[in-house]
């Protein structure tokens, strides 16, 4: 699989979790990971890795405040990390 495909596979995955209702501040936080990984290996100065880490660390803040299972501060690092994937996919791939 190609990095555009896995990147595309990480969007769908953020959908299926949207869609569902059953999204956790663990999920998303994984997926940005994965996507960091993912990046890295195609272009480590990517402005969307440092996208992708301001979510994580968003996430890590809520985990530690506690916070982690508040709805807004989900779609906060799940919007985060949609659009510094989806960013990437339109400027660099």
């Amino acid at each position: 699989m190609n990095t555009e495909e896995k990147l595309n596979e990480l969007l769908f995955r953020i959908d299926l979790i949207r869609d569902k209702g059953e999204y956790t501040m663990n999920n998303l936080q994984l997926i940005a990971e994965k996507a960091v990984r993912i990046i890295n290996k195609v272009n480590p100065n990517s402005e969307s890795i440092s996208k992708l880490k301001k979510a994580i660390d968003n996430s890590n803040d809520c985990h530690k405040k506690r916070v982690h299972t508040d709805g807004d501060n989900i779609m906060e690092v799940l919007r985060q990390t949609k659009f510094a994937i989806e960013s990437f996919l339109e400027e660099e791939i």
